[in-house]
């Protein structure tokens, strides 16, 4: 079955803790997951009930989202990103972490949200998280002392719509932009999670030679070595591919066998042919 991301951490609009819930407890019929208001939390205001798998959704990819912008990370965690090199290397673990929050393993996932966050509030018009600073700093291999004190909140537009007896969650889009349905491409997603693993490898171990490394590590040099090799592949690419907006050029298998420029640049005009 699939885990339920957000157990602990999700209120209704009255700020009632909310509980994992499905319907279809026959084999034969289709399993629903939803959320719901907590039975002994009710009072004289109605239950509240969403479905698990849009509210998820919504949660990791706005979180994904910010966690891929540089303006996001200064405003978390204040002076200790300043400086140019340790914001390369908290942009290299947020590549990471964003890349794991929406396409990653559900279990991991989890894992993930419960270090991330403090609360998710399903408001009335909008679902609001509310960020653990000092987790996002651990996530990021950042220090945790003197963090910004005040709350840091994400908001994003929410409607809650009946769909036949489920209640799904209506994100507005832009009018002048049609919402385009992402493309997730599995295999592209798991081979940037090996190369951003790989890269963690290589600059963790500064003194050893890639094939002292390999065999530390148990793995095969050859794939090592090549994976290590394309870890620099442009920011902007790898959170397309995180987003299922990645060009159709773009695949694993053009990523392993062609020979990958240098230039961020020139990367972009390969694969946007």
């Amino acid at each position: 079955d699939q885990p339920s991301l957000l157990i602990g951490l999700l209120q209704d609009q009255y700020g009632r803790p909310m509980t994992p819930s499905h319907s279809g407890k026959s084999k034969k019929t289709q399993r629903y997951r939803y959320y719901v208001t907590r039975p002994d939390q009710l009072g004289d205001e109605p239950a509240c009930r969403v479905s698990a798998t849009d509210l998820e959704q919504l949660v990791c990819d706005t979180l994904a989202a910010e966690i891929n912008d540089d303006g996001f990370l200064l405003d978390c965690l204040g002076g200790q990103a300043n400086d140019a090199q340790k914001l390369r290397e908290l942009r290299r673990r947020a590549d990471l972490a964003a890349v794991q929050v929406r396409s990653g393993k559900a279990a991991e996932k989890a894992r993930l949200l419960q270090r991330l966050l403090v609360t998710v509030r399903l408001a009335e018009h909008e679902v609001q998280l509310t960020l653990d600073r000092t987790g996002l700093s651990r996530v990021l291999g950042a220090h945790t002392k003197d963090l910004p004190e005040k709350a840091l909140t994400l908001s994003r537009a929410a409607i809650p719509s009946r769909s036949g007896h489920q209640l799904k969650l209506v994100v507005p889009s832009k009018k002048e932009e049609p919402a385009k349905p992402p493309n997730y491409d599995p295999k592209l997603i798991t081979l940037v999670l090996d190369v951003l693993e790989a890269r963690d490898l290589v600059l963790a171990n500064p003194s050893l030679s890639m094939n002292a490394l390999a065999k530390q590590e148990g793995r095969c040099r050859t794939r090592l070595t090549k994976l290590a090799g394309i870890s620099y592949l442009a920011p902007e690419l790898v959170a397309a591919i995180a987003e299922g907006r990645q060009p159709a050029e773009l695949s694993a298998d053009a990523i392993m066998d062609v020979p990958l420029p240098l230039s961020w640049q020139e990367q972009r005009e390969q694969f946007e042919r």
